[in-house]
């Protein structure tokens, strides 16, 4: 859970410091930023992945606890 609140306030770090870079005009800001945020959806694309995976196996497991009773 610490992890996820983690990401939130990077992401959020992150937007800022793009708007701030946009407002600015600082290319290199800008474009790691911009790296940052990209980095960071798809870290939270592959979480949400790994999430459904592992509720897809707990449902799994509890259907298979329920069969063997």
């Amino acid at each position: 859970m610490e992890f996820l609140a983690f990401l939130g306030w990077t992401l959020l770090f992150g937007t800022i410091l793009f708007l701030a870079a946009i407002t600015i005009g600082e290319i290199s800001t800008l474009i790691f930023s911009a790296a940052l945020l990209a980095f960071l959806w798809i870290l939270l694309q592959r979480l949400d992945r790994i999430e459904q995976k592992l509720d897809a196996l707990l449902e799994q497991k509890e259907e298979d606890l329920l069969a063997q009773k």
